[in-house]
């Protein structure tokens, strides 16, 4: 092969201006530049944001706030009336609703919502599910299973779920809290009834001894309502009796 065989290929290519090449071209003196200004000078172009000298749009808007649009899960979604059109042997995936054309086959996240009716009981996988989606296909009789979601994990529950799941806690504490006091009550019930059998028992065993009765003055017998730690009058011995002073 010799090099005037070779031959060039032909692309379309758009053919350039040849300027500065005199004035019976139209673009010979002034090269399709104009007369002097910056759009004359060599350097100028590319400032996209130029705007002649006034404040660029880019400068005048806020900086401020945060957007994490580049972050969203975008879903591609699929209403409950259409799942029977792509069931497989009772089970509905990502796949076959691709497979059917109900979905993109580009979409990466699948969503089901609580539009129509299950017509039969669906095996139902998917990336996330309305309440009322999950609620239907459970009543037909199917059941649902959520797919891993972004970076493997589960997709978050959406807010009428969170909000369900909030309120079937709050009842399971409430009767949680219910039950410990009652089986409080009972326990302390039972210790005073306890407590009670076994102080009529110690009562019943060692009765205490009856006091002495006491005699007409209001004095214990062998004692003076005077002198109680002494002898009474009666039992005292008759003597002389001291002489008043007069």
């Amino acid at each position: 092969m010799n090099l005037n065989d070779a031959k060039s290929v032909s692309v379309n290519r758009k053919r350039s201006f040849r300027v500065g090449r005199g004035r019976g071209s139209g673009w010979g003196k002034t090269s399709r530049r104009g007369q002097k200004g910056a759009s004359s000078r060599a350097g100028w172009g590319g400032g996209i944001m130029r705007e002649g000298g006034q404040m660029s749009l880019v400068r005048r808007l806020p900086k401020k706030g945060f957007n994490n649009s580049i972050f969203r899960v975008r879903y591609e979604v699929v209403n409950l009336d259409r799942l029977s059109l792509a069931a497989i042997g009772g089970a509905v995936t990502p796949d076959s609703l691709k497979e059917a054309g109900l979905i993109k086959r580009s979409a990466r996240w699948v969503k089901v919502l609580g539009n129509g009716e299950a017509g039969a009981a669906l095996n139902v996988s998917a990336h996330h599910f309305s309440r009322g989606a999950r609620e239907k296909i459970e009543k037909a009789g199917g059941s649902v299973t959520v797919l891993a979601g972004r970076h493997g994990r589960a997709a978050e529950p959406s807010k009428g779920e969170r909000h369900a799941a909030l309120a079937a806690a709050r009842t399971v504490k409430l009767v949680a809290a219910r039950a410990a006091g009652e089986l409080k009550a009972k326990a302390a019930e039972k210790e005073a009834g306890d407590a009670e059998a076994a102080g009529g028992a110690k009562a019943a065993k060692s009765p205490k001894a009856a006091k002495p009765a006491k005699d007409a003055a209001g004095a214990k017998p062998g004692k003076d309502a005077k002198h109680p730690g002494g002898k009474s009058d009666a039992q005292k011995p008759a003597g002389k009796k001291k002489p008043k002073d007069e």
